[in-house]
């Protein structure tokens, strides 16, 4: 039997459509024309690598391979699978939580345990968007929603803001989590990716059941 209070919850997300905002900025691809585009780019290279800021100050001469990027010198070809919001993962991840960010990035770099940081990023960013078109993200937008509207009441703007910014952190939490798999899992390289990462997606659909279909 449909639970109603969760469905008039559920009703009340579905105003702030976070689904359709993501996949805009998924589908909206990264350009070196736009300078939006650049600077976000030139922002990531600054989080990441404040040490080698002086070092390379033109974005086209910097070793994005260095942050796992497929092509050293050209990380826009591997924003083309998740678009514009890729790249404004890996910049929260950075601003936001930087020791922990910085850590797995060195844990990326390993020999013994390699993986390229920003592919798995992407990855990532991608199972997110599926895990809210499942409706297993319902629950965590929904215990923030109540708590935003008790602080910031009736602006929607900022509660809308807020919420992609939970998105975010449910991100950058999966992240977290795939590299403590990646780390007890005995994973050498790439070639072990597909195994780590098939764990992750099933742990993740055991601790997020979907919202929308416990209320069919």
């Amino acid at each position: 039997m449909p639970d109603r209070k969760l469905a008039t919850k559920l009703a009340s997300l579905q105003v702030f459509d976070i689904p359709h905002h993501l996949q805009c900025h998924r589908e909206t691809a990264f350009s070196y024309d736009n300078r939006i585009h650049v600077n976000l780019l030139d922002r990531l290279w600054i989080v990441a690598f404040p040490q080698k800021i002086n070092i390379f100050e033109d974005y086209r001469d910097r070793n994005w391979g260095d942050l796992g990027f497929q092509k050293g010198n050209d990380p826009a070809s591997d924003f083309r699978g998740l678009g514009l919001l890729g790249l404004q993962q890996l910049v929260y991840f950075f601003e936001n939580r930087f020791s922990s960010a910085s850590s797995i990035l060195a844990l990326a770099h390993q020999e013994s345990a390699y993986f390229p940081f920003a592919a798995t990023s992407l990855s990532i960013g991608t199972l997110v968007l599926t895990l809210l078109k499942e409706g297993r993200l319902h629950r965590k937008l929904l215990t923030a929603l109540d708590t935003l509207q008790l602080f910031v009441r009736d602006d929607e703007t900022e509660i809308h803001a807020l919420l992609v910014a939970e998105v975010h952190n449910i991100y950058c939490d999966i992240f977290e989590r795939f590299a403590s798999l990646w780390s007890v899992s005995n994973a050498r390289n790439v070639m072990d990716f597909p195994r780590v990462f098939g764990r992750l997606q099933t742990e993740l659909r055991q601790t997020f059941p979907s919202a929308t279909h416990e209320n069919k």
